[in-house]
């Protein structure tokens, strides 16, 4: 028995990739179990600074907290066979009010250079435009402490996050449009009618946070947020700011000045046989981070093809010579982005503005391995896994971009 609800409306800004029972398929619907994830995961990220004050600075005992009191709220798994699970304390519904409008779908360099490999040729499950309205129906139990927690996470997946895939580069950006609570008067800039509430909505959700940096992603002293107001369509929008973000990235730049030379250099001589001396400064950015170098591979075409080869096995043998790829010492090539692109759509006054976060949070290791043809698998190659000006001076060096608190 529920007593009491709270209503989210967001609008899909971008479209959104969700899969279906056959990963393959587009869904046809939200699922719930998909927007309690994100969920969580903006709870979580909004909410390790209260854990760890009340764990009196102790990481450890913070995340024991963090855990319990996450269990209680979303729900928890049963312990390896025990009765210890629980059932979240409220039930959640989603409806898709309007399934969005395919023409207005992004497309361009920039927007493929976000969207990623392996979207390509998919259909997204909702176009941009999409509407959907989420209920939580409250159950007996649920505090008043609680309910303030729910609504806040709900507000920040809106400002900052998306669902579905490649979420973190803008690509299923939802925007909080509404927000209602039968309990709870909520304040007028809790959804930002504009840009100009961005930061009024920011200091109601708690930010800035003034803890360490976390152990996972969460917002901490560390953190940043960065708004973009735009001029265009969000569409065009996305598509230029991916396209900047491409060129902050690349070796070459439209100026012909490289951002990142070391970068390109060590992993050059690593696909030629030689151990790269230290790791590319872009794997800030995420990880798996890997190489295909052009040049490298039109010229060992030709020298395969003198040797009597055939085309498409040059191709092939070329291909696998001119790539390069960094994991951690233990296996895991993963680390999801600290960098959160999110394209908003305000309601009311139907401005945007481009979002940009970053959480920061330590990475597995200070060293990576770095593989190639020629080289196989490197020896430790050092990291700097604390390098996040790497991240910042893209976000400061946008035009028309503002820090939306200072730490």
């Amino acid at each position: 028995m529920a007593y009491g609800k709270i209503v989210a409306t967001y609008q899909a800004a971008t479209p959104v990739y969700l899969g279906n029972e056959r990963p393959e398929t587009p869904a046809t619907r939200l699922r719930e179990a998909s927007f309690k994830g994100v969920l969580r995961f903006w709870w979580r990220a909004l909410f390790w600074q209260a854990f760890w004050e009340r764990a009196g600075s102790d990481e450890e005992q913070a995340l024991k907290l963090l855990r319990q009191a996450e269990g209680e709220l979303f729900g928890a798994a049963s312990d390896k066979g025990a009765s210890t699970g629980r059932q979240a304390l409220f039930r959640l519904r989603s409806h898709v009010e309007h399934k969005g409008r395919e023409k207005d779908n992004p497309s361009g360099i920039g927007w493929n250079y976000l969207l990623g490999q392996g979207l390509g040729g998919r259909t997204p499950a909702f176009h941009a435009g999409a509407i959907f309205r989420v209920e939580l129906l409250l159950k007996p139990g649920l505090t008043a402490a609680q309910e303030g927690q729910l609504l806040k996470a709900l507000v920040a997946l809106g400002l900052f996050g998306g669902i579905g895939a490649r979420s973190r580069r803008g690509v299923g950006s939802l925007c909080i449009h509404a927000l209602t609570a039968e309990s709870v008067k909520l304040p007028d800039h809790a959804v930002p009618s504009d840009a100009r509430q961005l930061a009024e909505t920011c200091k109601w959700l708690g930010l800035p946070a003034t803890c360490p940096q976390p152990p996972y992603s969460a917002f901490s002293q560390d953190a940043r947020v960065w708004a973009q107001k735009l001029s265009s369509p969000i569409k065009t929008g996305i598509e230029k700011f991916g396209y900047a973000f491409q060129q902050y990235r690349s070796y070459h730049t439209e100026t012909g000045n490289p951002n990142f030379p070391e970068d390109h250099h060590e992993m050059l001589k690593a696909v030629r046989g030689t151990p790269p001396a230290k790791a590319p400064k872009r794997a800030i950015f995420g990880m798996p981070h890997n190489y295909f170098f052009k040049s490298e591979y039109d010229k060992l075409c030709r020298q395969f093809r003198r040797n009597g080869m055939r085309e498409k096995e040059a191709r092939r043998k070329a291909a696998s010579y001119a790539k390069a790829s960094l994991n951690f010492p233990n296996g895991d090539d993963r680390r999801a982005s600290p960098f959160f692109i999110h394209g908003h759509i305000f309601p009311i006054r139907n401005e945007t503005a481009i979002i940009q976060t970053l959480l920061p949070a330590p990475f597995p290791s200070n060293v990576v391995k770095v593989r190639t043809k020629r080289l196989g698998k490197s020896d430790d190659v050092p990291f700097d896994s604390s390098g996040w000006i790497h991240i910042t001076n893209f976000s400061d060096g946008l035009k028309g971009n503002i820090q939306l608190f200072e730490q």
